[in-house]
């Protein structure tokens, strides 16, 4: 599985470069932007450059909330950023509170349709503009399990197999027993109907798209945003 590892890593790290560029050029953030990042995390030894904590300019304008305090503590730590525990279900802050919300590869982890349901509403709620990303689930690489096509199975065969041989990100390595029944994987329509307001971009090309973002609210809705979607071609929709 040495080659599925490499590749793995190739595509990850342009993905979350692409991702943090468009986060730049369609939210335009500026000095007074409060920004939420919603279930991100520290640096990590292996992507440090490829995280919004770490590449934002302004992180004294930016509030973290994880669910697991061991980031919520690190995150603190190493960057000294506002951070908290909290649920993406029900977070803590009045209608609006933030300018933008983003949240990176997190609302396929929540079990559930109904719990990708109320945490996209959440985000639309305390956000006036949010930048959504999440793996594709027609690419044919599954990026938690680290394996090739079983994203074309159903879901539950999906998990059953990571079970027998999936990568085990805390022994990192690949091993029987990762439990990756968190996963829930969307298509482009699905994420339209969770953000049915927003612009669904593909972060890739068509045929080879390994990531979905939902761009919404206020941002997309000017002029100089409309123009960035038409001109670019990794970006159509």
């Amino acid at each position: 599985m040495g080659l599925a590892n490499q590749i793995f890593h190739q595509v990850s790290d342009r993905s979350r470069q692409r991702k943090l560029d468009l986060f730049q050029s369609l939210m335009h953030p500026t000095p007074r932007s409060l920004v939420l990042d919603l279930g991100g995390e520290a640096p990590q030894s292996s992507q440090p450059h490829k995280q919004l904590l770490t590449s934002y300019a302004h992180r004294d304008r930016m509030v973290l909330v994880n669910l697991f305090y061991p980031n919520v503590k690190k995150a603190r730590e190493t960057l000294g950023i506002t951070a908290l525990c909290g649920d993406g279900l029900r977070l803590p802050f009045a209608d609006k509170s933030f300018d933008i919300c983003y949240c990176n590869a997190v609302i396929e982890h929540l079990f559930t349709a109904d719990n990708q349901s109320l945490f996209a509403t959440e985000i639309m709620r305390v956000a006036k503009s949010w930048f959504v990303t999440t793996p594709n689930r027609w690419f044919p690489f599954e990026p938690h399990l680290r394996l090739p096509f079983v994203t074309w199975l159903p879901q539950s065969w999906q998990h059953k197999i990571g079970w027998q041989m999936g990568y085990n990100h805390l022994r990192r390595r690949y091993a029987k027993g990762s439990d990756r029944t968190e996963i829930r994987l969307l298509s482009r329509r699905q994420m339209k109907t969770l953000f049915p307001t927003s612009r669904i971009i593909r972060n890739g090309i068509i045929g080879f798209t390994p990531t979905f973002i939902a761009a919404g609210g206020e941002a997309i809705g000017t002029a100089a945003a409309t123009a960035i979607l038409s001109a670019s071609p990794r970006t159509a929709s």
